[in-house]
Formats: C-alpha cells, sequence, structure tokens
C-alpha cells in the first residue's frame, strides 16, 4: 500500500462519519485514476455496513473476488499451495491494511484542535471499528 492511499482510508474513516455516499463517490473518484485493492474493499464495507443494494454490494464483493484471484496469480501461487492457506494469507493482508487506515484514522482525529469536535467524532469512530471488528 502506499502512502496516498494511506491517507485517502484515514480521511475516509473519518469522512464517512458525516456523509457515507459523498464518500463512495470520492472513493470511486480516487478508483479511476488508481485502482487500489484496500479501497475497494474499504468501499464495500461502507455500502455493506450502510445498507446498499444488495445487487450493488454482491458486485463490489465480486469483484474484490476477481482482483484476489488476480494477486494470487501476480504472486505465484503454484497447484500444490493450499486454497485455505492462500485465501488465510490474503485476508491477513486485508486486516493488516485495515489496521493500518485505523491507525492513521487515529492520527488524523488527534490532531483536531476543537476538543469537543474531536471527543464527538471519537466517540462515533470507536463505536463503529467496533462494530467493523
Amino acid at each position: 500500500m502506499n502512502d496516498e492511499n494511506e491517507k485517502y482510508k484515514a480521511l475516509l474513516q473519518i469522512y464517512t462519519l458525516t456523509d457515507v455516499h459523498k464518500a463512495i463517490d470520492f472513493i470511486d473518484e480516487v478508483l479511476r485514476k488508481n485502482p487500489d485493492h484496500w479501497l475497494l474493499i474499504y468501499k464495500c464495507q461502507l455500502m455493506k455496513i450502510n445498507n446498499y443494494d444488495n445487487d450493488k454490494v454482491t458486485n463490489c464483493f465480486s469483484h474484490i473476488a476477481k482482483k484476489a484471484k488476480e494477486e494470487i496469480k501476480k504472486n505465484n501461487y503454484n497447484k500444490k499451495d493450499n486454497p485455505k492457506e492462500i485465501l488465510s494469507y490474503y485476508l491477513s493482508e486485508i486486516n493488516a491494511g485495515n489496521v493500518a487506515y485505523i491507525q492513521k484514522s487515529r492520527d488524523l482525529l488527534d490532531e483536531i484542535s476543537d476538543t469537543k469536535k474531536k471527543d464527538e467524532l471519537y466517540q462515533i469512530f470507536n463505536s463503529q471499528i467496533d462494530i467493523e471488528n
């Protein structure tokens, strides 16, 4: 993951607390310029959490599955590799990415000077993290 995408994810984590639809539109804009599967995963999670149309959510996650297959091919996994191990590796990479953007989000929240606003956003942020985990 590059730093620019980390920055986007951290900003989006905070941005989604105010307007999820605009956040998803912004992710689409970013993905057009820089197709990054971490942002795509984040978009799908947002859509699912916010009760988007089931077909749209399914299509989003199907696209992730396609990206996972590409990643597996790119990393030259061969037929003797256990599919469960490959999937486990891929999911651990996703979790590592989630941990990274959660920490970046906390760092950005810490920079807010208005204590009342910071506390309010932290409360919402922490409740959202509890739901995702």
